[in-house]
């Protein structure tokens, strides 16, 4: 790890082959599944080439790493309960009167409709809302992909998702 602090790429890759089978056991034995676990490991290990200058050597690489990854896995459980309370309709606190396979069905039909209202997007708006929708690439890695400006690319954002809402709002207040 002090070799990873100097910068060294090589370093880093031998601690990833090493540690990435045993945080998939990890991942395996506290959350229960393995659906996400590539995407966690390259998570943590971001987190770790992000935070590779804070290492102090006081306990075990080791021990820090599994730091790193308790609370990597907290933070997406967080943010995975703020979507699922924002967007759910199987939201047990909300008493919609639907059965699971009738909320199933609505979620279908939207997820349908979500699909034809988009063919009325530009070709612009859809590429944008895909690459937000489909990658977890950084913000400013995307705006190079596209060809634009970090800001033009927030500015493209802001306008393809206030067109998705506006083409959305009747068909939702049915």
């Amino acid at each position: 790890m002090q070799k990873v602090a100097d910068d060294d790429a090589e370093a880093f890759s031998c601690l990833y082959c090493k540690f990435s089978p045993v945080l998939r056991r990890f991942l395996a034995n506290w959350d229960g599944h393995y659906a996400l676990a590539d995407d966690f490991i390259q998570k943590v290990f971001t987190r770790l080439w992000e935070q590779r200058k804070n290492f102090r050597a006081e306990s075990s690489f080791q021990t820090y790493l599994f730091s790193i990854a308790r609370y990597t896995l907290n933070e997406e459980k967080r943010k995975f309960g703020r979507i699922v309370k924002k967007y759910s309709v199987f939201d047990s606190s909300c008493d919609n009167g639907l059965s699971q396979p009738e909320a199933e069905f609505y979620l279908k039909e939207l997820m349908t409709t979500y699909n034809e209202v988009k063919t009325k997007l530009t070709d612009v708006q859809r590429q944008t809302l895909e690459l937000f929708r489909t990658t977890d690439v950084p913000f400013r890695n995307v705006s190079k992909m596209i060809g634009c400006s970090p800001k033009a690319l927030e500015s493209r954002l802001y306008r393809a998702r206030k067109r998705l809402q506006e083409l959305l709002a009747p068909i939702l207040r049915e």
